[in-house]
């Protein structure tokens, strides 16, 4: 089953091979990538650069991807984003529901449920 049309994503993940993996695969599939290694850097970009997805894992120092994704969209910002993590507590999954725009991707994962977070993902608002 084919995946999305090619998009530029932010992808931010703290453990460095992950980050590669993650990147190469994107990249495979026609995707171009721009990566981050915390959440102070994705807020830089995402606020300043033309994304159409941001995939961010959840334990990060600092700023944890879902402290990134809520404060981007206290500042009107609407990208898309893809939520993932091996280990997520219960809250977070539930207070993920409460923004829009949000998919949860458990870690590991496969191609075919990365290629369908983004679908959902990437579909346009109505």
């Amino acid at each position: 089953m084919p995946g999305p049309q090619p998009a530029r994503i932010l992808v931010a993940d703290d453990e460095p091979a992950i980050l590669k993996l993650v990147e190469k695969i994107l990249s495979l599939e026609g995707h171009r990538t721009v990566s981050c290694p915390d959440g102070a850097t994705v807020l830089a970009r995402a606020l300043k650069g033309n994304f159409d997805l941001l995939l961010i894992d959840y334990h990060m120092p600092g700023l944890t991807g879902f402290e990134t994704v809520k404060k981007l969209r206290a500042a009107n910002h609407k990208l898309p984003a893809i939520l993932m993590s091996g280990n997520l507590p219960d809250d977070i999954a539930r207070k993920s529901r409460e923004l829009e725009r949000l998919e949860l991707l458990p870690k590991p994962f496969t191609l075919a449920a990365l290629r369908a977070a983004m679908t959902r993902s990437l579909r346009p608002v109505r």
